[in-house]
């Protein structure tokens, strides 16, 4: 095999968006969620809404990105997010209001009562996940990291993968 075919493979483009502000790594979003989270008046200077990212930097400003240059400010952004945020409230879970300080003051109690209660609720066909979370997907996986909850939930990859009924 030639040398110059393993130094290609090397240097393959990076395919991920990365925020034009800090450079991380961001998570493309669907229009219902700008649709849904991003201010009016921002919303409509930023014409289509397709082929934007998140960034959930906690220090960077910036909500959402695009290739070509559109950014969508924290300021720009209906609801706090949570992950980019450092005092109260930051919430977690958009859909059913609840925050880090939610799950903080129920670690004590040990119960797990938040997380299951989502979980149910989720598994209801209740969460608007793309609509409600800045992320544009379900909580649950970061509802569970913070509460110190072991395993990978199956239920936050796909409840949220298909708009429900009525939505």
């Amino acid at each position: 095999m030639p040398a110059d075919h393993d130094r290609s493979r090397e240097q393959a483009p990076d395919r991920r968006a990365r925020c034009p502000a800090c450079g991380a790594s961001g998570r493309r979003v669907g229009e219902i969620t700008l649709r849904s989270l991003v201010r009016e008046a921002r919303r409509d200077e930023l014409g289509s809404l397709s082929e934007f990212a998140f960034c959930g930097a906690m220090g960077c400003e910036l909500a959402y990105f695009a290739a070509d240059g559109r950014t969508v400010r924290k300021s720009d952004v209906k609801v706090r997010i949570g992950v980019k945020e450092a005092s109260s409230p930051r919430p977690l879970c958009y859909c059913f209001d609840y925050s880090a300080e939610d799950l903080e003051a129920e670690a004590g109690a040990g119960s797990g009562a938040i997380v299951q209660e989502i979980t149910a609720r989720c598994r209801e066909g209740l969460d608007r996940c793309a609509e409600t979370n800045p992320r544009g997907a379900c909580c649950l996986g970061d509802v569970r990291r913070f509460a110190g909850v072991s395993g990978r939930s199956t239920l936050a990859a796909a409840c949220c993968a298909e708009p429900k009924p009525g939505n």
